[in-house]
């Protein structure tokens, strides 16, 4: 979760459409006589579709933030920075100065961050802590201890989805912060790591995944990715900031059917429309 160098994610760029195409995955050298078996194997995989996207619009961006959670509720915008030392909760309109902050104690690495009711779950990469703070006045309310790295975390139903980097998703009880089952997220019958910020949406759950440029749509009822948009041209749209980082941060705007994305330390927040 540490910071990358710009000619790394540009890389990243440049070679991910060919991996998506292999399915995250190089040939295994296998003979002829297995095509039979590898053609049954097949069926069984969903068909992993490229849509596209198109880009609505723009808006500046704190590029002091080094995003981690991002979610919007009722016109705000709620996001979380990372970094020990300048960690912390922002809300502010979209194109808007920020109008709210939490700065986090500067032992803190926050993570991401989801609603739930007039909440917000807080996670950190290292602590092990799950943060609570009252939505409206940003004064924490609880807190949570769990095992493992946190990413990303979103609340769906009832639950509560949390990402630590590998291709699993914790399914969590909000109530207790108790494991209660995971998901184990593939793409063409291949595990995807690096899952990082979530948000769900119209029924899927969208995935960032770290040092690429792509946003993933997962069928949690399966774990498979249906949909994969690759974001390159966000990256040459900040490109002229050799500060930035990698791409993360997905909001939905229920109403609209639009995203709003970002990523850390990046000067602007885009409106994107997703193909089906």
């Amino acid at each position: 979760m540490g910071r990358n160098s710009l000619h790394r994610i540009l890389s990243t760029v440049l070679i991910l459409p060919l991996l998506m195409f292999m399915g995250f995955a190089c040939g295994d050298g296998k003979s002829s006589q297995d095509t039979t078996k590898d053609k049954k194997q097949s069926q069984n995989h969903s068909v992993v579709k490229y849509p596209g996207y198109k880009i609505i619009n723009e808006f500046p961006h704190d590029s002091t933030l080094f995003t981690q959670g991002l979610f919007m509720s009722e016109g705000m915008m709620y996001e979380s920075g990372g970094m020990r030392g300048q960690s912390r909760l922002v809300r502010y309109v979209p194109g808007q100065p920020i109008a709210q902050t939490h700065q986090m104690p500067s032992y803190v690495f926050s993570e991401g961050i989801c609603e739930v009711g007039d909440q917000i779950f807080m996670i950190t990469y290292t602590a092990g802590k799950c943060f609570v703070f009252n939505k409206k006045t940003f004064e924490l309310e609880q807190e949570f201890n769990y095992f493992g790295e946190g990413w990303g975390i979103e609340y769906h139903n009832g639950k509560i989805y949390m990402t630590d980097g590998s291709s699993v998703i914790k399914v969590i009880n909000p109530e207790t912060f108790v494991l209660e089952g995971t998901i184990n997220v593939t793409m063409n019958g291949n595990k995807v790591e690096y899952l990082n910020e979530l948000e769900f949406a119209d029924g899927y759950l969208y995935a960032n995944l770290w040092r690429r440029a792509d946003i993933v749509k997962i069928d949690i009822e399966t774990g498979k990715i249906v949909a994969a948009y690759n974001m390159a041209e966000l990256y040459e749209r900040v490109s002229y900031n050799p500060a930035i980082d990698v791409l993360n941060g997905i909001a939905y705007h229920e109403t609209e059917k639009v995203f709003y994305l970002t990523g850390k330390l990046w000067p602007k927040l885009f409106k994107v429309k997703l193909g089906e």
